[in-house]
């Protein structure tokens, strides 16, 4: 009788290098997100931290709040004041002031000729990433309805949806 043929097995170089490998192909994208969102907090803070007055820099802050003795390095100031202004803008924006302002805004760029054709690329780049979009976002706010079409205000229609027309009755 013959003995049955047992698999090869590998060196133990072998072994490491397939250990080795595995762990990158683990570690490498979670250490490259975590270097990508830490060097985007540190170009947004760099960005913002400067507009803010030197009493209200964090590092002042820290230094009053527990005194001298007490300084580390705060990340992250610069996204808060981003998202803080990003939230406000939009909530004025959303009610009748902001639409007015909108509206004059939009009037003011169309008869500017170089920016009203970036505007117009901007804002079908813009629809198509958020209206064509599965994800929720803002999107989701133009519902369409068989007969009524998008339901947005009038400021937004521009850059709403076009309803498919519904072929079942």
């Amino acid at each position: 009788m013959t003995e049955p043929h047992s698999p090869h097995r590998r060196g133990f170089l072998a072994s490491l290098r397939a250990s080795f490998l595995t762990g990158l192909v683990v570690v490498l994208p979670i250490g490259l997100t975590i270097y990508i969102v830490w060097a985007f907090i540190g170009w947004l803070d760099g960005w913002i931290l400067p507009l803010i007055p030197a009493t209200y820099q964090p590092d002042a802050l820290i230094g009053r709040w527990f005194g001298p003795e007490y300084e580390f390095p705060v990340r992250g100031v610069g996204v808060l004041v981003f998202l803080i202004v990003t939230i406000i803008i939009g909530w004025l924006a959303k009610g009748l002031i902001g639409r007015s302002v909108i509206r004059s805004g939009e009037n003011l760029v169309e008869r500017m000729p170089v920016v009203r054709s970036s505007t117009r690329r901007t804002k079908a780049s813009t629809r198509s990433f958020w209206w064509n979009s599965p994800a929720p976002g803002p999107g989701r706010l133009a519902s369409c309805r068989p007969g009524r079409g998008a339901s947005l205000p009038n400021v937004l229609q521009p850059l709403a949806p076009t309803c498919p027309q519904s072929s079942s009755a």
